[in-house]
């Protein structure tokens, strides 16, 4: 036997299928078009997405004959919303996070509420990425939408009635809504009533790690399963990937993806407190919480730059991609450079809180080389997520420790960048057996759903393995030191003189 764990990214999905003594034995991954209209707006088809997913299912199951899956469940990207009808068919393209359509009503719903009751509510900071905001937009901008909308669904949701089970989310992918009473744990009735609607247009709210369903022979052959498994709840991409890194009770864990974030998990937590600034929500583990500090610009930024350098349309563009990343991985992590890059392709980060801030590049002459713009943008990525990182710290009163930070996420096998990670926190960090952290947090949850494992903490022993663990370079200190300064000062005057303008 054995269990499957499901990534749904932003840009792609994954698919892993893990013996009960934590051996891979089959692995698939596709990607999908993120589309683009010039106006803020991102979105994934749905259609598209679930297409692709099947396909990295079936990949999987053609290589599991002798250890077929008994159960399986998802780590999904958050915030992404898809509108379904009585059908359970889309009526929308789903915005994904870096989507800002509903912007607008950012301010709207903190002069309602005021701020204070919405982070007491929702555990989450006023931030456009909400699937609240995109069904506010539906809800004035496409009434027709709005009106034949059976269900409002983030793609765990919308997977679960793919596979012919009953719409159902988890705690974690609920609260990512920011329609989530995290104290209450059931759907906020003044923010539904703010958005016109009521429960019976979200889905119920489940813990993660327990039944939801069993696949139908239909959909298990369909599928190429040999058995019909046992689909169990997942949770949010962060605190699933936390889990699968071994975060159970506590631990730091940086996601370098697509997009960036560092998930902190600590016991139960006191929301109303000044780290609420932070994003602070159930982790996939009862009793315990996640906070997020994060940024909408990680790996896409290199996938921009070389999609920029190299045609897209052409056939070699796969092969020219990997010539780029090659040229990043070989870029020093000790190389010193005065660029200074503000990589906000996508907005600011969490920290900065500005969704309309631009990239600016700044320090650079005629004797600039290509490496110096690339590790200024793999600086300028890891120093805005570390003032996030400090600022949390000294809001929650936590002490800075010792303890490695844990590193996952594709942007992992760029083995320099995490160099220049530890540089920068000036703390090390680990490297673990397998990437996919994600996928092996929702195999875990699999397990326990299907009592496979006891307790959270059998699942790690089973299936979480560290291996390198990268140090600090001492002799960089000094030159982070200043760079950060300037990296802040440079953002700060930037953003002052288009203010002034």
């Amino acid at each position: 036997m054995s269990l499957m764990g499901i990534d749904i990214g932003t840009s792609g999905c994954k698919v892993l299928v893990v013996s009960l003594d934590g051996r891979i034995i089959a692995q698939a991954g596709a990607s999908y078009t993120v589309h683009e209209n010039g106006e803020d707006r991102y979105e994934l088809d749905p259609r598209e997405v679930w297409q692709k997913i099947q396909s990295c299912i079936r990949s999987c199951n053609s290589s599991c004959e002798k250890d077929p899956v008994e159960a399986l469940s998802f780590s999904t990207q958050g915030e992404a919303v898809v509108p379904v009808d009585s059908r359970m068919k889309p009526l929308s393209p789903a915005p994904v996070s870096a989507d800002l359509r509903g912007f607008r009503y950012v301010g709207e719903l903190a002069h309602k509420f005021g701020e204070k009751v919405l982070k007491e509510i929702t555990g989450q900071q006023m931030d456009p990425i909400h699937s609240i905001f995109k069904i506010k937009w539906w809800s004035e901008q496409q009434q027709q939408i709005f009106n034949k909308c059976w269900k409002y669904c983030c793609f765990d949701t919308f997977v679960y009635l793919c596979l012919g089970l009953p719409p159902v989310t988890d705690r974690s992918m609920a609260a990512r809504m920011m329609l989530y009473d995290i104290t209450r744990d059931t759907w906020s009735e003044p923010l539904m009533a703010y958005l016109g609607i009521d429960a019976g247009k979200l889905p119920e709210i489940i813990p993660s790690g327990v039944e939801v369903g069993k696949l139908s022979k239909d959909v298990s052959h369909d599928l190429g399963f040999s058995i019909c498994p046992t689909v169990i709840s997942g949770g949010h991409d962060q605190p699933c990937a936390a889990f699968g890194n071994g975060m159970v009770d506590e631990g730091i864990s940086y996601s370098i993806g697509t997009t960036e974030c560092i998930s902190v998990i600590r016991k139960q937590v006191d929301v109303d407190t000044p780290e609420n600034e932070r994003p602070t929500y159930p982790h996939v583990i009862p009793e315990r919480m996640v906070t997020l500090v994060g940024s909408q610009t990680g790996t896409r930024f290199f996938n921009w730059l070389g999609g920029l350098l190299f045609d897209r349309n052409s056939s070699r563009f796969p092969q020219h991609l990997e010539d780029f990343y090659d040229l990043i991985r070989a870029v020093p992590s000790s190389l010193k450079t005065s660029v200074i890059i503000l990589p906000h392709m996508f907005g600011g980060s969490s920290h900065y809180a500005n969704p309309h801030a631009k990239a600016h590049m700044s320090g650079f002459s005629h004797e600039s080389k290509a490496e110096d713009f690339i590790k200024a943008a793999m600086e300028g990525i890891t120093i805005e997520q570390y003032l996030g990182f400090e600022k949390f710290l000294h809001l929650s009163g936590l002490k800075e420790s010792e303890a490695p930070i844990i590193a996952t996420g594709g942007g992992v096998r760029f083995e320099n960048w995490v160099a220049i990670k530890a540089d920068i926190f000036h703390r090390p960090f680990q490297l673990m057996a397998t990437h996919e952290a994600g996928c092996i947090g929702a195999a875990m949850l699999a397990g326990i759903g299907i009592h496979t494992f006891s307790t959270p903490t059998e699942a790690v022993d089973a299936y979480v393995e560290k291996t390198q663990l990268i140090q600090p370079n001492e002799s960089m200190k000094s030159y982070y030191d200043n760079k950060i300064e300037h990296f802040d000062e440079l953002y700060h005057s930037v953003n002052e003189l288009k203010h002034r303008r």
